[in-house]
């Protein structure tokens, strides 16, 4: 079933331009929850520059603008709206874990949809902490013993992977380093760990918790910003979020595990075939690649204030 969101006729947008031209100078916006148990605006650096930004609830009746964080957020349906106030509706979730972020009655609700749905107003992805020059690093010299590796934590996918990965094992060796039958230590340590020991493995199992469109984690770009080849199970447009059509292995494509892991064997036995996964880094760049990575070093925030003022600004 297609994504609801999208403003296909045009008529949110509508409805957002006539909101936003009622606003002050100085627009007042709400945050009503933090992004689960990290603040926005702190992250923001505790403002943002022309706008009143608060986390205070007893704001609500009268703000601007009020962010509805929406996997942690119920009842908007019911919430009465008042007059010239935009709502503003986030998610970076995949909406197999909470299907009521895509139901129709709340998004006809919302004026804004930020969404890690490519089409939604304000798409939202996973590059950051990443950067684009981090791609382009030479991958470093693997350990004779470093095949394929799995960080998962979550043993309750909704993408069956568990499954996935243990008839895997029955081919071949996995390194476990994830929560999830931990076999090797070390991740505990933090995120520049984790990309300590995905730069020592041929090959990672990136299978994402849930399958959806345009639902591409931190899996994914972690693998490509350290020179491990990822072994992809999840969106079906990965191809969308590639930066060449060889940078991957889709794991979806093999017929079953046995397949995949002789895959894995033989190209990990020949240099030739493995160099091969990374001659894009040598290799002028999709544009619609580069353009994930544009911005995300500003703060969520900033960049979502800095586009509500484009909104604002743009001639009908």
């Amino acid at each position: 079933m297609s994504w609801p969101g999208r403003d296909a006729d045009g008529r949110r947008r509508a409805r957002r331009r006539q909101i936003l031209a009622g606003w002050p100078a100085v627009p007042s916006l709400l945050l009503t929850t933090p992004m689960f148990d990290k603040s926005w605006l702190a992250d923001a650096g505790g403002s943002v520059r022309g706008w009143n930004v608060s986390e205070d609830r007893a704001d609500l009746a009268h703000a601007d603008a009020v962010v509805f964080h929406l996997p942690q957020v119920t009842g908007i349906v019911q919430l009465a709206k008042p007059p010239g106030q935009l709502w503003i509706g986030i998610t970076a979730e995949c909406d197999v874990y909470y299907p009521r972020q895509r139901a129709p009655a709340l998004l006809d609700r919302l004026d804004v949809v930020a969404s890690y749905h490519q089409d939604s107003d304000f798409p939202l992805n996973y590059t950051s902490p990443t950067r684009l020059g981090d791609l382009f690093a030479p991958p470093a010299d693997k350990d004779d013993d470093a095949l394929v590796c799995a960080l998962i934590s979550n043993g309750h996918s909704r993408s069956d992977r568990e499954a996935h990965v243990t008839a895997l094992e029955h081919h071949l060796p996995v390194h476990h380093y994830g929560r999830w039958r931990s076999t090797h230590r070390g991740l505990d340590a933090g995120r520049q760990t984790k990309l300590d020991i995905l730069r020592r493995y041929r090959f990672n199992l990136a299978y994402e918790n849930c399958i959806d469109h345009d639902y591409v984690t931190e899996k994914w770009f972690d693998c490509l910003a350290t020179g491990c080849v990822p072994v992809y199970l999840g969106a079906p447009n990965i191809a969308d979020f590639a930066p060449s059509p060889d940078s991957y292995v889709d794991a979806s494509r093999f017929a079953d595990a046995g397949t995949l892991a002789r895959h894995l064997r033989a190209v990990a036995a020949s240099p030739q075939a493995y160099a091969r996964y990374f001659e894009w880094k040598t290799q002028p760049l999709p544009a619609a690649f580069t353009r994930l990575f544009e911005n995300q070093e500003i703060p969520f925030l900033h960049r979502l204030c800095a586009w509500l003022d484009r909104e604002r600004a743009a001639p009908d």
